[in-house]
């Protein structure tokens, strides 16, 4: 038994009734039992103690609304037992049983002030749909006996904050109320609980939770549209109440804020809008305080939300994209020429920005996410409509989605002749061009040539000519093509080395030199490339891939290596992902004192990696499944077979949620893991299944893994990639 059930009962029993009102009148704080025997037990020795005091009311709310919270699904034997032993039809008439369980429940605390003392009330706020025989009902029900624990203004208040809840996120519903409160006439007054009971009627809406700890106040009134937080009363008295009670986050009227100094205790947050409230409750965390300030700032108007975006988190982000204001704000924003462009500038700087750390550059995308949303700007900003489009289409390839990618290619053609007529317009079809000219599509399919795309080639001698004829010797577009010539080349193999030095050596002189601050980060990116061909080379030029690795890492004096003052984390992944390669295929390199160390590191870093962050997010797995399994590779070279193991197991399920591209990798991990004799029917059927994609796969080069799936015999098929991984995924890589 729960032991505050414990102290219920025991305190049931000697007549102390006062601290039991605590705990029965908060749902959350109560476990009951769900095997029947024990719930029967404990309540009817309840019911013993409480049934002549105005408790067994209480009692009976709380443990209802304790089982309509509880996340077990419950059997009909307690829903009968409930009928048998509660007082349904009275004490939660307008619902019946089987509505009230199909239902989404969450509670929610309210403050009020009286000369009786402060108090916090819970009510528990259900939405969902009634059975037909009660459509003819209101959509907000209580029970009569609660209806009249409301006075008249407390009853608009909640019909005004289901209101404005339903507004704030575009969807309707049907809610059921009740309070956690004696039986008297209007206990509940005021309009104080109209923004705090909107916020959990949002959350349910959204099938989403409020932070923990956190409580509000505030009355709530719709002013041209929008949802503004009213003033209220005694502040500084609830904010007393929220601490004592142990809350950690209190929201309330920023119109109730002058005059009123609160302590720093737990933090106060004045807010003006609803939405801005909406914001706080879900996203607050004590470290993340300035992050939602700027979305604060953000959500004041269409104007502010385009001057703040690029400043946004990708958690902001991802929040703005569901909501409902925000997408208001949105379609506001494509109608207007000058603001859509903003925008996309915005998201263009943040891309260039993203150092390979896409999580920003896709929440931002995703605001227009779907070919329709382009469309409403299309016609005004056919640039701005090409910009977004290969947006996605470079989060596709960087994630290795074939369909994806192609469907975005496709998308994007629609604006390609338009783009060309505006200015600025040819620096964006130029980059369109790249992007979806094959080079990165036949990466990811596995089709490795030397040659090259007569489109991309056609680009290049173009632009080649414009800067001749300019005098321009500094060029992203420039720099980008020798890049993915270079890298090209690197996937080629060893015998395709110089190739690839004189086209890094070009891409780094388009990019500046490592001089123009611009584009330093396209410049550094180089190194990494040209590190990982040096790695596929002979032992004759690891020392010169060591060389390299540091420059990539900003590491000035070579000789010193790679001290404890060079930043190794996880928000730079593909720094990392270098050393990681570095550190297991030339540890010679290495002083044994500094690869123990940066090891260590390293395992920190991927024990630490939670591979659910991934599953919405396949765009950002890679480089991570290349990570874990060079960290498999370092951990057995280590003779560390327990974190070889774990860290093979997080990069096959990396590689299971992946595109098909990453999917393909998922032979990597478990070519070692059979090496280690630790294959079992789960991992066979992976393999299986691998194979069986790579084979019936419309986009990747089936071909190419043809030695593979021409075995049949999964044993083989793990040999061949384990003793010749550079044949199958060449540059440890692609």
């Amino acid at each position: 038994m729960d032991y505050k059930l414990k102290n219920i009962v025991s305190n049931a029993k000697f007549g102390r009734l006062k601290p039991i009102r605590k705990h029965l009148s908060d749902p959350s704080r109560l476990y009951w039992p769900v095997n029947l025997n024990e719930l029967d037990s404990v309540f009817q020795e309840l019911r013993c103690d409480l049934i002549d005091t105005s408790y067994f009311h209480l009692l009976q709310i709380s443990l209802f609304s304790s089982l309509l919270l509880s996340l077990h699904h419950l059997d009909d034997r307690i829903k009968l037992w409930l009928g048998n032993n509660l007082d349904i039809e009275n004490l939660f008439s307008g619902i019946d049983l089987d509505d009230a369980f199909s239902f989404q429940w969450q509670s929610v605390p309210l403050m009020s002030v009286s000369h009786d003392g402060n108090k916090i009330n819970y009510f528990m706020v259900g939405t969902g749909k009634r059975a037909e025989k009660r459509l003819d009902l209101n959509t907000i029900v209580w029970p009569e006996w609660f209806g009249q624990c409301l006075s008249n203004d407390a009853k608009q208040a909640v019909h005004d904050a289901f209101e404005i809840a339903e507004q704030s996120s575009g969807r309707q519903s049907q809610w059921y109320l009740f309070g956690m409160v004696p039986k008297v006439p209007e206990i509940i007054q005021g309009r104080s609980l109209a923004f705090p009971l909107a916020l959990t009627a949002r959350a349910l809406l959204g099938s989403q939770k409020c932070c923990p700890g956190y409580i509000a106040t505030g009355d709530l009134k719709l002013e041209q549209g929008k949802a503004v937080v009213e003033p209220v009363g005694d502040i500084a008295l609830k904010w007393d109440t929220a601490k004592e009670q142990g809350f950690t986050l209190f929201l309330y009227p920023h119109s109730s804020a002058m005059g009123v100094r609160l302590p720093d205790e737990i933090k106060s947050i004045p807010v003006k809008t609803f939405e801005s409230g909406w914001m706080w409750a879900t996203l607050y965390s004590r470290d993340r305080v300035a992050a939602l300030t700027s979305l604060e700032t953000a959500l004041q108007s269409p104007e502010t939300f385009v001057t703040m975006s690029e400043n946004l988190d990708a958690n902001c982000l991802e929040w703005c994209a569901g909501s409902e204001l925000i997408r208001q704000y949105l379609k506001t924003i494509s109608k207007d020429v000058y603001k859509i462009e903003n925008l996309g500038r915005k998201l263009k700087n943040c891309y260039a920005r993203a150092s390979g750390n896409f999580d920003r550059v896709a929440a931002m995308a995703a605001l227009f996410g779907t070919p329709e949303s382009i469309e409403a700007f299309g016609d005004i900003s056919p640039v701005t409509a090409l910009l977004w489009c290969s947006v996605h289409l470079a989060l596709a390839n960087h994630g290795g989605d074939l369909e994806r990618a192609e469907y975005w290619c496709k998308q994007e053609m629609k604006y390609h002749d338009a783009a060309l007529k505006e200015t600025g317009g040819r620096k964006i079809v130029n980059q369109f061009v790249i992007r979806r000219s094959g080079i990165g599509d036949r990466h990811n399919r596995y089709d490795f040539r030397q040659s090259m795309p007569d489109e991309f080639m056609t680009l290049l001698y173009q632009q080649e000519k414009i800067n001749q004829e300019t005098g321009c010797t500094v060029d992203y577009c420039i720099g980008s093509i020798y890049g993915t010539i270079a890298q090209n080349f690197a996937f080629c193999g060893p015998a395709f080395i110089k190739q690839t030095k004189k086209n890094i050596s070009l891409a780094q002189a388009a990019f500046g030199k490592g001089e123009v601050a611009s584009l330093r980060q396209d410049w550094l990116r180089q190194f990494s490339y040209l590190c990982f061909a040096l790695l596929d080379c002979e032992k004759c030029c690891h020392l010169e891939a060591k060389e390299v690795l540091c420059r990539y890492l900003e590491i000035e004096n070579v000789p010193m290596g790679i001290t404890d003052t060079v930043s190794v984390s996880a928000d730079k992944p593909y720094p990392l992902f270098a050393l990681t390669r570095g550190l297991t295929d030339i540890p010679g390199t290495f002083s044994p004192a500094e690869h123990r160390r940066l090891a260590d590191k390293i395992f920190q870093i991927t024990d630490a990696m939670k591979v659910e962050f991934f599953f919405k997010k396949p765009d950002e797995i890679h480089p991570w499944q290349l990570i874990t399994y060079n960290a498999g590779r370092l951990a057995l070279q280590l003779d560390n077979l327990q974190q070889a193991h774990q860290t093979f197991i997080k990069t096959i399920k990396l590689c299971q949620y992946g595109g098909e591209t990453i999917n393909a990798m998922t032979l990597l991990p478990l070519s070692q893991i059979h090496k280690l004799g630790q294959m079992n029917q789960e991992l066979e059927q992976s393999c299986s299944t691998v194979l069986g994609n790579i084979q019936t796969s419309y986009y990747i080069n089936s071909s190419y893994f043809k030695p593979l799936t021409d075995t049949r015999d999964i044993a083989t098929a793990l040999n061949l990639v384990a003793d010749h991984p550079e044949q199958f995924f060449p540059f440890n890589y692609r």
